[in-house]
């Protein structure tokens, strides 16, 4: 990113250092420093969508958030004129039901559609950017950006120097360029949109947050698109008590109403999970079949949904049956692993290291199966079952993972991560050995051949070290 040498204020932000005692100077050159350590270190912050436009069958805004998932993107209907525009909302997500944070850029790689006659990209002609703090409501608009047409690398859209904040990203996708063959219509589709910036919390400085607030708090501009946005913002979320009394009539009619009720409403679900759970509420079937709708509706659980399923799992860690049966049901859901937070909570909900668990053996192989954590299954079978005993055995489960990840699922391989797991159980001079004799036997490519030679040299280099250490005593 390219940094400004100054920033530009908006003339309410202006007003309220006019207004105020603070140190003018110090707090600049505070922000500055914050910024610009910040955009150094390329911080994305966590999106989650909220609305587009229009959506063309289950290819939703959802899909666009998740950078390794080259196969998801969002695609617009199909229009007859090239003037056609649309619009993505995207919201800051966190565990909190409010988060505001300083906007810098906003990502967005356009998807190349290879399963089709000479491998079109469907990018907009330009496209231009909104911040506010609900949607329909934003203080701040940016240029009009023009759009490379001919490339799938991430563009970037810099709104620095202006000192943007907000907790909603529209980006207005004005004009669309290619003509699908099959019905020789024109669309937009874009493989990913991310954002980066930092969390207001992360400023520190109470002056600079007001600061950089006072904006969004008096100013609001029309958006540049008068249309009604149907999705609640957190200042008219229903109460969970009409939450309560609104799935109740549901159940008492039409009960096929229920899912795409609890979609609408999962941000209510999830800020009051405790009370409508614990009055049995809502029954597990229906969380599943919430997640079903939103598979095959939007091709993908978002935030929220994540949130909701883990406060599931978390509440039955104490019945083994009921969580193996819950299990049971979301591995029978198609897609349901395509979860876009589950790395991210995966290290602070895992049924392998929790000791508060009674969760058996089968059930936790379950869960890391169930959402195809492939390196904890590895490990846990290292570490708590029989079936890798032998150092010959857990050389073959290896090289299977290593096809399994980098081909199959076309992800990198984290070589040093799995032979860690096997010098763990066997030692570092066993494990290093083992290897290296057996080194030709390993059916993977060139480049994570080379990841794993490396990191054998560096289990030789540790067994020297340790030698040395031991003729010095």
């Amino acid at each position: 990113m390219n940094f400004p040498s100054i920033f530009r204020l908006n003339s309410l932000q202006f007003k309220y250092i006019c207004q105020s005692k603070m140190n003018i100077h110090k707090a600049m050159v505070s922000l500055r420093q914050q910024i610009l350590q910040n955009a150094e270190l390329d911080k994305s912050i966590m999106i989650e969508g909220v609305e587009s436009s229009s959506q063309d069958f289950n290819q939703s805004i959802f899909r666009t958030i998740d950078k390794k998932a080259t196969h998801h993107f969002w695609s617009s209907t199909g229009s007859s004129d090239e003037n056609d525009c649309e619009y993505l909302i995207y919201k800051l997500a966190a565990n909190q039901s409010l988060e505001k944070g300083l906007i810098f850029s906003v990502i967005i790689s356009v998807f190349q559609a290879n399963y089709m006659p000479n491998s079109p990209l469907f990018p907009p002609l330009r496209i231009q950017i909104e911040i506010g703090n609900a949607p329909g409501k934003y203080h701040y608009k940016s240029k009009i950006f023009q759009f490379e047409q001919n490339t799938t690398r991430d563009q970037v859209f810099c709104l620095l120097p202006d000192i943007v904040c907000g907790e909603y990203i529209k980006i207005g996708l004005i004009g669309k360029t290619e003509v699908q063959a099959t019905d020789n219509l024109k669309y937009i589709a874009l493989g990913y949109v991310g954002a980066q910036g930092c969390l207001i919390e992360e400023l520190k400085n109470q002056d600079i947050i007001n600061m950089v607030t006072f904006e969004s708090k008096e100013h609001e501009v029309k958006s540049y698109k008068d249309e009604e946005v149907k999705q609640q913002s957190h200042e008219n979320l229903i109460s969970v008590d009409q939450f309560k009394s609104d799935i109740r009539k549901i159940k008492d009619g039409k009960l096929s109403e229920l899912p795409e009720y609890l979609f609408k409403q999962r941000q209510v679900f999830l800020n009051n999970f405790s009370e409508v759970w614990d009055q049995k509420v809502l029954e597990q079937t229906d969380t599943i079949d919430l997640f079903d709708f939103s598979t095959e509706r939007f091709g993908q659980l978002d935030f929220y949904q994540t949130m909701l399923l883990f406060k599931i799992l978390d509440s039955l860690k104490q019945d083994d049956l009921q969580a193996y049966q819950y299990l049971e049901r979301l591995s029978a859901s198609h897609q349901i692993h395509e979860l876009r937070y589950i790395k991210e909570v995966i290290q602070k909900f895992s049924y392998e290291s929790d000791p508060d668990s009674k969760i058996s053996t089968g059930t936790k192989l379950l869960f890391f199966q169930t959402f195809q954590l492939t390196y904890n299954i590895f490990e846990y079978n290292l570490k708590a079952t029989n079936s890798i005993e032998t150092i010959q055995r857990a050389f073959q489960f290896l090289n299977y993972l290593g096809y399994n990840i980098a081909y199959q699922k076309g992800e990198d391989l984290d070589v040093e991560r799995l032979v860690n797991a096997i010098v763990e159980k066997f030692g570092r001079i066993t494990t290093g050995t083992f290897l290296e004799y057996t080194f030709g036997n390993i059916m993977w490519q060139t480049r994570e051949k080379e990841k794993l030679r490396a990191v054998i040299e560096k289990l030789k280099v540790q067994d020297d070290r340790s030698a040395q250490d031991a003729s010095t005593l």
